[in-house]
């Protein structure tokens, strides 16, 4: 087995399209002041591409062993490092269970995406019947621009067909956690 160039990856993962892209927000959580001077630089979001199919807490795994392998953060602990779902803006829990570094052929980075960093939310979503039952539909953390982008992919995920807007509404707890 020949080794392979990481643009090699990208552009092979890309032809058969099983992958995904996820972001990871280096955010820091210490003053600029008070950081190194090197981490000063890191604050921003990273696009990495991760093999499709994965477990969500695997890809999360993946994509942060991607990151940690091309951007070196001299103090760690002065970031939160989230990785976010490109296509749903769900944030996803990294699997308690990995070895690092165990899965990196898994996926590759690809590049930094900007300094602006996104508000994380968690949102629960429940759906209130006409007759005043109250299902919970599902309680996840969403990254977006504002409240009301984080809302609209939150019930793009948990509201489903089996749910008639005719006879019931949707209900939202949102607490912004960044």
């Amino acid at each position: 087995m020949s080794k392979q160039s990481v643009c090699e990856r990208i552009v092979e993962m890309t032809a058969n399209k099983g992958y995904v892209t996820l972001y990871v927000a280096a955010v820091p959580i210490t003053p600029d002041a008070e950081m190194d001077a090197n981490d000063l630089i890191m604050k921003g979001v990273y696009s990495m591409t991760v093999e499709a199919g994965l477990p969500e807490p695997e890809m999360a795994s993946v994509a942060l062993d991607l990151f940690h392998s091309g951007t070196p953060l001299n103090v760690l602990d002065d970031f939160e490092l989230y990785v976010i779902d490109a296509a749903t803006g769900k944030v996803l829990d990294e699997d308690e269970n990995h070895v690092p570094y165990s899965k990196i052929k898994l996926g590759c980075c690809d590049r930094f995406m900007g300094k602006i960093l996104p508000h994380i939310y968690s949102i629960a979503v429940r759906a209130i019947g006409d007759d005043k039952q109250v299902i919970n539909l599902g309680c996840a953390r969403f990254a977006d621009i504002n409240k009301d982008a984080a809302r609209s992919k939150a019930m793009d995920l948990f509201w489903d067909s089996r749910l008639d807007s005719a006879s019931c509404r949707a209900d939202f707890e949102i607490e912004q956690l960044l």
